[in-house]
C-alpha cells in the first residue's frame, strides 16, 4: 500500500512539471555593444561548437520554437572550418530566444568550447572561439572590434545564489514529502534528507557547471550512505529511496526544461 500511494504521489508531482533537484541549468550571457553603443532592438545569436557537422544545420523546429524567422534561422545554416580537424557548426542544444536589451542568454548545457555568431541589421559577426568554465558565464564584446571577447563572469552572483536557493527550496519540498510518504513520521530519516539536500545541493550546482549530470548518480550514493548511517534505515530501503527521491526530480526538472519553463 505505501509504494502504491508513493507511485500516485509521483505521477501527481510529474504533472504540475514543478522543477526542483536538476535545477537551474549551465548558461553563457552575451552582452554586446557597437562601438561601446547599447544595440537597440531584438537581434539574433547562435553558439556553435566544434566537432563532426550534422547533415541538418537548420533546425527549423528550434527556430520555430524560438520566434526566430525561417530566413534568419537559414542565416545561420553554415560551417566554419578549424585549424584542427572538426568544423563549428550550430549546437542545436543551446537553447535562445532573440536577444533583447543588448544581451543574449544561452541555457541548457552551452558548450566549453563554443563560436558565437551575431546576426546584427541583416550582417553576420563571427566572435573568436570561447572556452565556457563557469557555471553562469558572462561575456561582453563589441562589434566595432570582433578581434576580442571578455569574460566578465563574477565568482558567484546574486541571480546564481537566488537559482540555488530556489532549487533547494523546490527539491526539500519534493525529497521531504516523498521521504514522509515511504516513513512516515521517522523524524530522524527526514531530518537526514533534509541536512544531506542542504549540503549536496548547492555544491552540485556550484561545481557541477556543464557536467552536472555526472553528480547525479554519487548524489544518490551519498545520499543512501547517509539514510543508512545517520537514518538508521536498511540499505535496501536507503537506496531505493535515494534513487527514488533523485530520479523524481530529475524527471521533473527534464519536463520543465523541455517546455522551455526554466
Amino acid at each position: 500500500m505505501k509504494k502504491f500511494i508513493l507511485g500516485i504521489f509521483i505521477v501527481l508531482l510529474i504533472l504540475p512539471m514543478i522543477s526542483a533537484d536538476i535545477g537551474p541549468k549551465p548558461t553563457v550571457e552575451l552582452r554586446v555593444t557597437n562601438n561601446d553603443t547599447s544595440l537597440e532592438g531584438e537581434f539574433h545569436a547562435r553558439l556553435f561548437k566544434c566537432g563532426d557537422a550534422p547533415k541538418d544545420l537548420l533546425d527549423a523546429a528550434n527556430c520555430e520554437n524560438k520566434g526566430i524567422s525561417m530566413e534568419d534561422c537559414e542565416r545561420f545554416a553554415f560551417t566554419i572550418p578549424d585549424e584542427s580537424d572538426c568544423e563549428w557548426y550550430p549546437d542545436k542544444w543551446t537553447w535562445n530566444r532573440p536577444c533583447k536589451n543588448s544581451t543574449c542568454h544561452f541555457n541548457y548545457h552551452p558548450p566549453t568550447y563554443f563560436r558565437a555568431v551575431i546576426l546584427y541589421e541583416d550582417e553576420l559577426y563571427v566572435l573568436p572561439p570561447t572556452e565556457n568554465q563557469a557555471f553562469n558565464s558572462i561575456f561582453e564584446f563589441d562589434l566595432g572590434d570582433n578581434s576580442t571577447i571578455n569574460e566578465i563572469t563574477p565568482s558567484i552572483t546574486e541571480q546564481n545564489r537566488s537559482h540555488i536557493t530556489k532549487s533547494l527550496i523546490l527539491t526539500l519540498i519534493i525529497e521531504l514529502v516523498i521521504a514522509f510518504i515511504w516513513v512516515r513520521r521517522n523524524w530522524r530519516v527526514i531530518g537526514t534528507v533534509a541536512a544531506i539536500n542542504v549540503v549536496t545541493l548547492p555544491l552540485l550546482h556550484i561545481f557541477g557547471g556543464s557536467f552536472w549530470f555526472i553528480f547525479e548518480l554519487p548524489i544518490i550514493a551519498v545520499e543512501a550512505l547517509a539514510l543508512r548511517f545517520l537514518g538508521k534505515m536498511s540499505w535496501r530501503d536507503s537506496f531505493f529511496l535515494s534513487f527514488v527521491m533523485n530520479f523524481v526530480s530529475l524527471i521533473i526538472g527534464l519536463i520543465w526544461i523541455f517546455t522551455g519553463r526554466f
